[in-house]
């Protein structure tokens, strides 16, 4: 609900990791500026199964609501209809679900959206289109890049102007877990540690039908050429693709150097990106925010079938031979990539830059 001073009032449903990895950061830097009203309501069930995210709440200081994900989506326009403004990480016209009724509620409600970017693949933004026979919902549309027309292509000229920089705003709050003592053992017998990022069960339509198939062939013949050289395979949590794990499972039952660090199951369940950073020497990642981590955790990472002009500093890999090539050279690599660091920018002020814009946008509300 709307406090009675004259604070306006942000609201955010926080209903699962990716949310929370986009709108905390801000949200908690708001709530330290003090110019807006931040009110939180967390998923049950969120705060059930990310143990850190339940204490990254309860250490911020600072206050939330935790409801049920039924009441979220089936009994949200109250809520939403009482705010001046909504934070989300999605659109409810050009990321529409239709089995999510708050991508109804919000519209009909008429309350202003803050958009904000959660990936550094953001289709409609500076990849691709999306829904492109409808228009975007949001009135501030918030992106890390440094420079905005570098989503020319891809924005359309009736958002361009909703579109303001903040920079990279993903702040790492997780403490590494630390391994089982028998993990611990099995990694201790290789001399290096590499942490191979896919993005397949994300942005299938970025790669052809067998781009999976050649890739974990190429992973396996690097397996067989470096026994001592443990791949970690990290999946992109967005969906549980099966024939992804079924790549991965045909490589595991040959090689001994491979696992997969698989977030749903097993031994790294529900682990986070900074759990696979702890334990890896370097970073080999499809084009995603995982290049980023790396980046800013100063681990040297390269580009694995890049397909984003951005990311053309990083060593790329497109064969075994490069990978190899990566492997070998890792003391030579410089981690700090100094364009990519100015384009993105130091979180801190990335945050409070973000905070800005969206303090001068509330600000102008009625």
């Amino acid at each position: 609900m709307k406090n009675s001073d004259s604070k306006k009032h942000l609201l955010c449903f926080v209903t699962h990791a990716p949310t929370f990895e986009s709108c905390f950061p801000v949200l908690e830097r708001l709530s330290t500026r003090n110019k807006v009203d931040v009110d939180i309501i967390v998923s049950d069930r969120l705060i059930h199964k990310d143990v850190y995210i339940k204490n990254t709440l309860a250490q911020s200081g600072m206050n939330f609501r935790i409801q049920s994900r039924l009441k979220i989506e089936l009994f949200s326009f109250s809520e939403l209809k009482h705010a001046d403004a909504i934070l989300s990480h999605s659109d409810p016209y050009a990321y529409r679900k239709a089995s999510r009724p708050r991508d109804h509620y919000l519209p009909a409600s008429g309350t202003p959206q803050i958009f904000i970017q959660h990936g550094l693949i953001q289709t409609g933004l500076n990849w691709g289109d999306v829904n492109s026979d409808s228009n975007w919902y949001s009135d501030l549309i918030l992106c890390w890049e440094g420079n905005t027309s570098e989503y020319s292509d891809n924005l359309k000229s009736d958002i361009r102007h909703k579109v303001k920089q903040t920079g990279f705003i993903k702040k790492q709050y997780s403490t590494p877990t630390p391994l089982a003592p028998d993990l611990e053992q099995f990694f201790s017998g290789f001399r290096q540690r590499l942490l191979v990022c896919t993005s397949f069960g994300d942005q299938i339509s970025r790669f052809g039908m067998d781009t999976q198939k050649q890739l974990y062939q190429m992973l396996d013949q690097f397996c067989e050429r470096n026994p001592d050289i443990l791949l970690i395979i990290r999946p992109h949590r967005a969906r549980n693709e099966k024939l992804e794990k079924e790549q991965i499972d045909l490589v595991q039952k040959k090689r001994q150097n491979l696992i997969n660090m698989d977030r749903y199951r097993g031994p790294f369940a529900y682990s986070t990106i900074q759990d696979g950073l702890a334990i890896c020497d370097a970073v080999v990642s499809h084009a995603s925010t995982t290049i980023l981590d790396a980046l800013y955790a100063n681990k040297p990472c390269a580009a694995l079938e890049n397909q984003m002009l951005q990311l053309n500093s990083l060593p790329q890999v497109d064969d075994i031979a490069s990978l190899e090539d990566f492997s070998t050279n890792l003391q030579n690599i410089d981690p700090k990539v100094e364009y990519l660091r100015q384009s993105y920018g130091e979180i801190d002020k990335n945050l409070d830059r973000a905070s800005i814009h969206i303090e001068t946008f509330m600000e102008q509300l009625p």
